[in-house]
């Protein structure tokens, strides 16, 4: 074999890594719904990876004022970071069938939230729809059959299509449970009666991981199963406790560290969210913050090897 052959072949073999692989997309959500008051907020911009996506919570939108929801919008488009909503899409009716469930809102819900997004000048990138399939199929108290989920909630999501049309939509569910019950038969009915009744298609779905869980195995089908509708993929790390920021900080960080020796390929977005008051810090890089556990799951990707590379 001649010297050039040798150097391009050298050269092929390191280029492919960074052909193959693309860098996980990092979304940060803050449980704080005053974070963006304080000087706080700039630090959001200096996390490493950078954050490419925002969650904001709907009851965020709901409390904060039009004239201050406006400078949050503003803020994240001038730092180029899309924003998300996280939101229900099943309605409670006058039984009241769903009422104060995970999941479930009353019917006003969508116009009013696309009223106020709209009015302070706000565009939405993504909405997350929050365990709809969970908390209305599979919860024994609700029971809805797949096709009734499917079809209101397409019907309640496309209510925000003439606002935001070019938004993607996803899921987000407890993928474990769920492949429990019935090996992902459900959830492929739903995403089929779904897109069939929808002016959205799905997009993406993102695992709220049970921790305590056996789930490398189910993690696997949750990829292969993604691969084969044609969505990408997600995974929440978190913890789901309401201890302190410290311990709230310790386990998230546990979580990744078994997550990534569990040997388990990266999704296509890394998603660091709270539903808790911990930790009270959200974007500074130490150790009882959220902002830091990019850093850390960056690090260790490096230091542990992955099927994706920064």
């Amino acid at each position: 074999m001649s010297n050039f052959k040798k150097i391009l072949l050298c050269i092929v073999s390191l280029l492919l890594p960074t052909i193959a692989f693309s860098e996980p997309e990092v979304w940060i959500t803050s449980n704080n719904s005053k974070i963006f008051y304080s000087k706080e907020k700039f630090q959001l911009t200096k996390i490493n990876p950078k954050v490419k996506v925002f969650k904001l919570y709907y009851q965020v939108i709901q409390k904060t004022p039009q004239k201050d929801l406006s400078k949050i919008f503003n803020f994240l488009k001038e730092n180029n970071i899309k924003v998300a909503v996280e939101i229900p899409a099943l309605s409670w009716n006058a039984n009241p069938r769903g009422y104060a469930t995970e999941g479930f809102s009353p019917s006003f819900f969508q116009d009013d939230l696309i009223s106020r997004i709209t009015s302070a000048g706000g565009n939405i990138d993504y909405f997350s729809i929050d365990e709809i399939i969970w908390y209305g199929h599979y919860n024994k108290k609700i029971n809805l059959s797949i096709e009734d989920v499917a079809k209101q909630s397409a019907f309640n999501i496309d209510k925000y299509h003439s606002a935001f049309p070019t938004a993607k939509i996803g899921l987000i569910e407890p993928i474990s449970q769920i492949y429990s019950m019935d090996k992902f038969n459900g959830l492929k009915d739903f995403i089929a009666i779904f897109n069939q009744h929808s002016k959205y298609k799905l997009s993406f779905i993102h695992y709220d991981m049970l921790w305590t869980d056996n789930y490398k195995f189910k993690y696997q089908q949750f990829i292969n199963f993604a691969k084969q509708e044609n969505l990408s993929t997600g995974v929440i790390f978190n913890d789901n406790s309401s201890s302190s920021d410290s311990k709230w900080m310790a386990s998230a960080r546990s979580h990744i560290l078994s997550f990534l020796k569990n040997g388990n390929e990266l999704p296509d977005s890394l998603i660091y969210q709270s539903w808790n008051k911990s930790p009270n810090m959200n974007f500074y890089d130490n150790d009882n913050s959220l902002g830091s556990l990019p850093s850390f799951m960056k690090h260790n990707i490096t230091e542990l090897g992955a099927k994706h590379v920064y």
